[in-house]
């Protein structure tokens, strides 16, 4: 747990703090981590693609695992968003509309037998952005998602309850970044 720990620390501040670039027009990626996320065991990483001077595009992935004595869960996402600067361009301070769509496959496993269920997001966030001249940025954002996902899985004769759900539920970011 500590190695894990100091590894996810590290890699933030190389991530933040060890690519400084002064900020050039020509800049066309960004990459984004959710910090909070990842010190609870959730990796992910979105990609912005600058496509216009006010639209983007990107992939997002995503890995989660946890486990117990009983069971070992892991969780698998992908997706994709496009982001919409509705009063700056692409890398600049300024408001934006993110939306998103997301899939998920994850797998439970026992001892004996496991099982695995997949589920869907679609939603949109409206944040604002922050950039500095040395490319690290934040972006912080609400918004709501609809989420289509099992209720519960079965494995072997035993049910567990899963946090699944099917409706509208807010939705919120808090993403760091680096642009080059």
């Amino acid at each position: 747990m500590r190695k894990n720990l100091i590894f996810k620390l590290t890699f933030l501040a190389i991530f933040t703090l060890g690519t400084s670039h002064v900020l050039a027009q020509d800049k066309t990626f960004n990459a984004r981590i959710d910090p909070l996320s990842w010190l609870v065991g959730r990796f992910n990483i979105t990609g912005d693609y600058s496509i216009t001077p006010r639209t983007s595009i990107g992939p997002s992935v995503g890995l989660y695992k946890v486990s117990s004595d009983a069971l070992d869960v892991s969780l698998y996402t992908i997706g994709i968003n496009s982001t919409h600067y509705l009063t700056a361009n692409f890398l600049e301070d300024g408001w934006y509309a993110r939306p998103f769509i997301t899939y998920s496959t994850g797998t439970a496993k026992t001892a004996s037998s496991s099982e695995s269920s997949t589920s869907t997001a679609v939603g949109v966030i409206f944040g604002y952005a922050w950039f500095w001249s040395s490319g690290f940025n934040m972006n912080l954002g609400l918004g709501a998602q609809y989420i289509d996902s099992p209720d519960n899985i079965t494995i072997g004769d035993t049910v567990y309850d899963n946090p699944g759900y099917k409706g509208t539920i807010p939705s919120a970011e808090w993403t760091m970044g680096i642009a080059f």
